[in-house]
């Protein structure tokens, strides 16, 4: 299972509502038939935006997730997505992206 890819806008507003997706992959050589969660935190703020579970995910099957984020302070964001799944490649259970935010 992988992050492998987060997507949001190019810049938000202070206080605003936005929507960051979170897209998961299962490159694995079996069927997840158990719910794991997936994770959006802004790091720069220190919150969790949402947490959201996916029930199963086929082989070769992907999943996008769509979070709402509504940053309380300007500057650039990290925003990380991840997922709660163990397996043998922690290096891609979490992507970054960095959002600019813009004073209202």
């Amino acid at each position: 299972m992988a992050v492998i890819g987060i997507t949001g806008p190019s810049a938000a507003v202070q206080g605003s509502t936005a929507g960051v997706a979170v897209t998961i992959k299962n490159f694995g050589n079996q069927n997840v038939t158990s719910a794991f969660d997936v994770v959006l935190q802004d790091t720069t703020a220190h919150v969790t935006v949402g947490t959201q579970s996916v029930p199963s995910l086929a082989v070769g099957a992907s999943a996008t997730l769509t979070f709402a984020w509504t940053p309380t302070t300007t500057g650039n964001h990290t925003l990380v997505g991840s997922h709660g799944l163990g397996d043998d490649k922690a290096a891609n259970n979490q992507r970054f992206t960095t959002i600019p935010v813009n004073p209202r």
